[in-house]
């Protein structure tokens, strides 16, 4: 994102009657919070993929009973000698 345009966001955050949806747009930009790891470790790094939708539900099928995260852990994990401290 460029800084002119959340420049912009912040500036209708202080006026929101220029744009009702600002609020709802910088409450999601400028969040710092997010879901907290599920190990307990502290995540200081991120992983994002982007997947069509048909092998995303692949994964997700495959992954039950558990959840998509802790399933992609156990593999990468796995797949990279990687031993998480428990």
């Amino acid at each position: 994102m460029s800084k002119q345009f959340l420049k912009a966001v912040k500036e209708d955050l202080r006026n929101p009657q220029l744009n009702p949806k600002a609020k709802a747009i910088g409450e999601y930009l400028f969040s710092k919070s997010g879901r907290p790891p599920i190990s307990g470790e502290t995540a200081t790094a991120q992983i994002q993929l982007r997947v069509t939708m048909a092998r995303k539900n692949a994964y997700v099928r495959a992954a039950r009973p558990r959840k998509l995260t802790e399933w992609i852990f156990a593999h990468l994990d796995r797949a990279a000698g990687y031993q998480p401290d428990r």
